[in-house]
């Protein structure tokens, strides 16, 4: 079988964009779950706040910090160290509030929902 340069470029362009569909997809299905389960403990989060239940307030920042370190890899492949480094600073903010047991943490708790978004898109700056 003769291949020609247009035939190994229409092959290699096939290929390319069929690897970067299933990679597509498979980050897709990666964050998923860190995103709904992160999504879920800022609610928890925002509601033991305003019942002003800091114990539980405090587990729900671990549980964010514990899924984020548990997905660290596949978030930081998929965004931009900006993002990441956002995120790290407004959930130690939070953190550091939910510690001194400060009303401000939720303020904090709407800008780590974005956050949250914007971490557990795949690729958001596309």
């Amino acid at each position: 079988m003769y291949f020609d340069r247009e035939k190994i470029r229409l092959w290699l362009a096939l290929v390319w964009v069929v690897t970067v569909g299933f990679m597509w997809y498979g980050f897709n299905v990666g964050l998923n779950d860190p995103n709904k389960i992160m999504l879920s403990a800022l609610d928890r989060l925002e509601s033991s706040v305003i019942q002003e239940d800091w114990e539980q307030a405090g587990a729900e920042i671990s549980l964010l910090n514990n899924t984020f370190m548990a997905n660290e890899f596949l978030i930081r492949v998929t965004n931009s160290p900006e993002d990441l480094s956002t995120f790290r600073r407004e959930l130690n903010e939070a953190a550091v509030l939910v510690k001194n047991q400060a009303d401000d943490v939720i303020t904090q708790i709407g800008g780590l929902k974005e956050e949250v978004m914007t971490i557990t898109t795949v690729f958001s700056g596309i």
